[in-house]
């Protein structure tokens, strides 16, 4: 944002963390967002655990679909249903 404590402290985070650029948030889903669109395009696919946060889960069901981003839920505690869903575009 423009709000000058959230540029400066971005600014010291990022130089404690030796990157260019550092985001603060208002929300956890907003980061979830930005973080999952800074990498998913349409076409993509995206494997996730059945035992998201529901507010995670509504994003992904009702709003990567209309983006083009599959997403295939697995259980996370059986390690091949991870391999087993994998596709050439996850």
């Amino acid at each position: 944002g423009n709000n000058p404590n959230q540029v400066g402290l971005a600014q010291k985070l990022a130089a404690l963390e030796g990157s260019e650029r550092a985001f603060f948030l208002g929300s956890g889903m907003g980061a979830t967002v930005l973080a999952h669109l800074a990498v998913l395009r349409p076409g993509d696919h995206l494997l996730a655990s059945e035992w998201i946060y529901g507010g995670t889960r509504r994003l992904f069901n009702e709003e990567f679909g209309k983006l083009g981003i599959d997403v295939t839920y697995v259980n996370p505690t059986v390690a091949r249903n991870w391999r087993r869903h994998l596709r050439k575009n996850t």
